[in-house]
């Protein structure tokens, strides 16, 4: 099992799938191979301990301090809550607007410059992986239409379309069936596609 989660955060939280998944799978789930990406170093220093306090080691456990987007290029990162002390941010988006409108005004933000790169600068040595859960903060839909899907057969795709706009989410789902992607089911936050050709 190979698992990609992008917006990893610090992993031990309620509403985590894949933090969920591999605890319910316990101790099979040692031997599936993580990889997990988190522009917010903080964040994903305490989810590399999170994982390794359930008995997760490299090379089974890989992290990435980037974020991922629709093109190579530095952009800010806004975290709400980010003080001295703090176990970490719940939210981190690449758009200020998004903090604002979970009720994060400016004196709680702090700005950092954090680096992109497309989905596929982080899957290179993988072909076909299990699942893919994205939870961005409202840049889900940039990652998923910079993404070469052609390039992999990712089984299962799971991310936030509920901070989404319309007409971008409407892209999305075209572009997921256009790679033969089909609707499987949806909560008020996440939507989750499958993919329908045979894996080699």
């Amino acid at each position: 099992m190979i698992i990609v989660q992008v917006g990893a955060n610090k992993g031990k939280t309620s509403n985590d799938p894949v933090w969920k998944l591999v605890n319910e799978n316990l101790p099979e789930s040692l031997s599936w191979k993580l990889i997990f990406i988190e522009p917010n170093k903080k964040a994903l220093a305490i989810l590399t301990e999170n994982y390794r306090n359930i008995g997760f080691t490299y090379p089974n456990i890989l992290t990435y301090n980037y974020a991922v987007s629709d093109k190579t290029q530095y952009l800010t990162l806004y975290v709400d809550n980010d003080v001295p002390g703090n176990e970490g941010s719940q939210h981190a988006s690449l758009s200020r607007s998004h903090l604002h409108k979970l009720g994060h005004d400016d004196s709680v933000i702090t700005e950092m410059s954090v680096y992109c790169h497309k989905l596929g600068a982080f899957l290179i040595n993988e072909k076909v992986i299990d699942y893919l859960q994205i939870d961005t903060e409202g840049w889900d839909g940039k990652i998923l239409l910079g993404a070469n899907l052609s390039d992999y057969r990712i089984k299962t795709i799971q991310f936030e379309y509920c901070h989404l706009e319309y007409e971008e989410c409407r892209a999305v789902v075209k572009k997921l069936a256009d790679h033969n992607y089909k609707f499987v089911s949806k909560t008020h936050e996440d939507i989750i596609f499958e993919l329908t050709e045979p894996i080699p």
